[in-house]
């Protein structure tokens, strides 16, 4: 079995980049991973990124799953 070896790198705005190459196939894969939730919620907004949450994946009566951002 082959190695893996990721590189990994920040761009200038903090975003951190893991870049994971294999070569038997012709494919590329993108996984997003967020540092987000209660533990980043400011202070005085407790709470927020889990309503935001619920909004985003449950939908509001204006918009539906997934669209609160478009």
């Amino acid at each position: 079995m082959k190695k893996i070896n990721p590189r990994t790198f920040t761009l200038t705005n903090g975003m951190r980049v893991v870049v994971v190459e294999k070569d038997t196939h012709p494919l590329v894969s993108l996984c997003l991973i967020v540092e987000a939730g209660s533990v980043y919620d400011p202070k005085g907004l407790k709470g927020m990124s889990h309503f935001v949450e619920h909004m985003n994946f449950a939908g509001t009566k204006k918009r539906g799953p997934g669209n609160i951002f478009s």
